[in-house]
């Protein structure tokens, strides 16, 4: 991995550190300064329609005051209870007349009685707001509270750009809000809820509404003139009917508003996450990423389902319902026992297996028939079949003599197709060709190892330099080095300098496996090019103590006009030659013109006297 990628994946820890913190000091901040009101049945059950009302308002505005009345009578809610409710509301507002009060209603009746449009009534005057549900029936009849028109917000239920199947409709509708509802709960299990309804459309009006007001500081009669501009056109007859009111709220449009630094965390920073990530992935796997970018996205899905309301309206609150944590794990866990069992071997059918999977459970789900037994035998007849379809290509693969079966994650595929290279296909330049080509490409060491094998045993020439080149692994460099001294016949002297002009530190390595008569014409011919220095070629120099260096040294030594060239070849000639020549190379290098090769003389005849 290099520097620039090193990079990319800090910046990604930074960016999702700064999207998991930024919620907790907004929340911090933020000011109560609406008080919204939940009319609903709440129990002492798991999860009641009142609870899960509640918790979208508490999803939306955690910071505001929300108070619940519970009008629970029965299995149901009393009317009584209801009635009474309204009067509390009354009173609390009588009492705080300067604080803004939301009251979301998602109950109602078929029937309008004089005193609920009273107390209704009563509510509005004095700056109440009111939101209320339009009713599961999909129909056109009026439904009450939400069908008093001017009075009440009167909320549909749509998925994506259309009504649901069971919301009702008609002109006294004002706005649409998404209707279905998700969770996972935890408890001695976990076990996920799914509901759906204008019930759970209404108290994201609500919220959406008092958001409205706290940001203006305006009452809520002025926040309903804001709320056209705030929402959405939908894709439905009734919509253009006049039945669905004035489409769907927008939380896109809000943000855009009124918080522009939320809106930099829930759209702009899982947007240059996700196109970090894929970067990432596109350039170490190429399009196979993308699938891997499709599961990073799913296991980060309580992240990016921020996404959810602007881009993947419909395709991602889908997506992400499997992140129940049963679901969830076992999906995960029979991912990566497909990976195991067939040995990592072929990344196209694992992504099929993935794609595949999640597509049934999506149809399932809609069918309303996924469970986790059904989910279970799925994953085992999808594993199973790759299995025995690997399997297949394995025993296929193992018995192949092309170059492009090399490229595998199985070393006992590698090794058994590199025998059959060697011994069964002819070794000619297309397939030398074949192999360089795969060895620059892949970046799998046992398949580079193998390709260095079948190069150094059966090519007449070895290309060193590009071996050298393409691989950027110091494991693989030694490699290739180790197998120097036993195929030194097919290596050029003029390809081991070219390796040396580019990777300094492989110098004793290559150098130590050959003598110096071996490398004597070629090192002439680099110091007449000039294109190695001469420091560089000394140290290669000092491994041979043989007397033809020092013939070969004083030939060099007249080509070069630099005195400190002339300096380190005189100094080592004197350190090599023997007491015989010695005399008669002083006197060569006391008539140089160079002061410092002179004072090398003059160093050498004092140590020598002492």
């Amino acid at each position: 991995m290099n520097r620039r990628d090193i990079w990319i994946l800090f910046i990604i820890f930074i960016l999702i550190f700064a999207g998991y913190i930024y919620p907790l000091v907004y929340n911090f901040q933020e000011q109560e300064t609406v008080t919204i009101f939940v009319i609903d049945t709440f129990g002492d059950g798991m999860l009641s329609h009142g609870d899960i009302v509640s918790s979208i308002i508490e999803q939306e505005v955690p910071n505001y005051n929300i108070k619940k009345m519970n009008v629970k009578k029965g299995d149901s809610f009393g009317v009584e209870n209801y009635y009474q409710a309204l009067t509390e509301i009354y009173n609390y507002k009588r009492k705080n007349n300067d604080e803004k009060v939301v009251v979301n209603i998602s109950l109602g009746f078929y029937e309008a009685e004089g005193y609920h449009e009273i107390l209704i009534n009563q509510l509005s005057n004095i700056g109440v707001g009111i939101v209320a549900a339009a009713g599961n029936d999909d129909s056109p009849i009026s439904f009450y509270p939400a069908a008093f028109e001017d009075k009440v917000v009167a909320v549909a239920s749509i998925k994506g750009n259309s009504k649901t199947g069971y919301s009702n409709y008609g002109e006294y509708i004002d706005i649409c809000a998404e209707g279905s509802f998700f969770t996972a709960i935890s408890l001695p299990q976990f076990m996920s809820y799914r509901a759906s309804g204008t019930s759970f459309a209404a108290p994201r009006v609500s919220s959406f509404i008092a958001k409205i007001m706290a940001a203006e500081d305006i009452n809520f009669k002025e926040a309903l003139t804001r709320l056209k501009n705030l929402s959405i056109p939908l894709d439905d007859q009734l919509f253009e009917k006049g039945l669905l009111g004035e489409g769907k709220i927008s939380n896109w449009k809000f943000l855009v508003e009124y918080n522009r630094s939320k809106l930099v965390f829930n759209y702009l920073l899982p947007i240059l996450i996700f196109i970090l990530i894929f970067y990432l992935l596109f350039k170490k796997m190429g399009l196979i990423g993308i699938p891997y970018l499709f599961l990073i996205s799913v296991v980060l899905g309580p992240f990016f389902i921020i996404l959810r309301d602007h881009f993947l309206s419909l395709i991602n609150s889908e997506i992400f319902t499997i992140y129940n944590l049963k679901f969830f794990v076992l999906f995960i866990l029979s991912y990566l026992t497909a990976k195991v069992v067939t040995k990592f071997e072929k990344y196209f059918l694992l992504e099929i297996y993935f794609i595949i999977n999640t597509i049934i459970s999506l149809v399932l789900h809609y069918q309303e028939i996924l469970s986790l037994r059904l989910f279970t035998y799925l994953n085992i007849f999808l594993i199973i079949t790759l299995y025995l379809y690997e399997f297949r290509i394995y025993r296929k693969k193992k018995e192949s003599t092309k170059v492009k079966d090399l490229n595998s994650n199985s070393f006992q595929v590698i090794n058994s197709v590199k025998v059959n290279i060697a011994s069964k296909e002819k070794f000619d330049e297309m397939t030398l060709y074949k192999l360089l080509k795969l060895y620059k490409n892949t970046n799998k060491r046992a398949v580079q190892k193998a390709i260095i094998d079948l190069i150094f045993k059966n090519a007449n020439k070895v290309p060193l330099s590009y071996l050298v080149g393409k691989s950027n692994s110091y494991i693989i460099h030694q490699y290739i080095f180790d197998n120097i001294e036993d195929y030194k016949e097919k290596i050029t002297i003029e390809n081991l300098f070219t390796i040396i002009k580019y990777y300094h530190e492989y110098i004793e390595v290559i150098f130590s496996n050959y003598n110096f008569a071996e490398i004597n014409n070629q090192l002439k011919k680099e110091f007449e090019k000039k294109e190695i220095s001469v420091n560089r070629l000394l140290k290669i120099i000092n491994y041979y103590r043989d007397a033809s260096i020092i013939d070969f040294l004083l030939t060099i030594y007249d080509n070069y006009s630099q005195c400190w060239n002339r300096y380190l070849i005189a100094r080592t000639v004197l350190e090599l030659a023997s007491e015989n020549d010695r005399e008669e190379m002083l006197e060569k290098f006391k008539k140089d013109k160079c002061g410092i090769v002179q004072e090398e003389v003059a160093h050498f005849l004092k140590r020598r006297e002492n």
